[in-house]
């Protein structure tokens, strides 16, 4: 064989291949035949002649000639929102300023309340007082010599109180002029006063406008520096 027809002869067989490949993509590998035609010529084919000479089967395997098919681009996931856009300075300094002009009015308010639960909170309620018996005067020598004598209490003893920061005579009907022992003489009257537990009551109303007065104090502040 001649180098022309060997070179022709491999170049029928790529062709061969090729065109079974085409046919039988799908498959792993694929059956070719070669053989000698009446007139001399080497032929390729899927299938065997049935009056050739010297027929050959040729395994050829296909998955070579397969061509890879390009990835489709990834697309994005359903549901996942886009990043939102950060807003601009003019935005965020407003948004700044509603805030914290919504936390001075809170505070305000909160001081308010507190000022008033105070107030009303100044009544003493009847477990929250007490009745002792006080001098609201003295008396004169004349007039301590008049009065009843008491063994118990010592009007010389006490001082005159009129009733205290928050108590009040029961009524001046029921006061009493009494000489105590000491020879000294005064006006003594049951008087209502409150208990420890108004006292802690009123202790905590207090702190509880005091707290509120300095959140509202450190709101203003904030509010300046936020602001400026």
């Amino acid at each position: 064989m001649s180098c022309m027809q060997r070179r022709r002869t491999v170049v029928e067989l790529a062709a061969a291949v090729l065109a079974l490949a085409c046919v039988c993509g799908v498959a792993s590998a694929a059956e070719l035949y070669r053989w000698t035609d009446s007139n001399g010529r080497v032929v390729y084919g899927d299938k065997p002649p049935k009056n050739g000479l010297n027929v050959t089967r040729i395994d050829v395997d296909t998955t070579t000639t397969t061509i890879p098919s390009r990835p489709a681009p990834a697309e994005p996931a359903a549901g996942v929102a886009q990043a939102p856009q950060a807003p601009d300075l003019l935005t965020q300094r407003r948004a700044t300023r509603a805030r914290l002009e919504a936390n001075v009015a809170q505070a305000r308010q909160r001081l308010d309340l507190a000022r008033k639960n105070l107030a009303e909170g100044s009544d003493m309620a009847p477990d929250e007082q007490q009745s002792v018996v006080e001098k609201v005067a003295d008396l004169p020598p004349s007039e301590a010599a008049k009065a009843t004598p008491s063994p118990g209490v010592d009007p010389g003893n006490m001082q005159v109180t009129g009733g205290g920061m928050y108590g009040m005579s029961v009524s001046r009907q029921n006061c009493s002029k009494i000489v105590g022992p000491s020879g000294k003489g005064g006006i003594i009257c049951p008087t209502i006063i409150p208990n420890q537990a108004y006292r802690e009551r009123i202790a905590m109303l207090e702190d509880a406008v005091k707290k509120a007065q300095a959140d509202l104090d450190a709101a203003l502040e904030a509010y300046r520096r936020g602001v400026d």
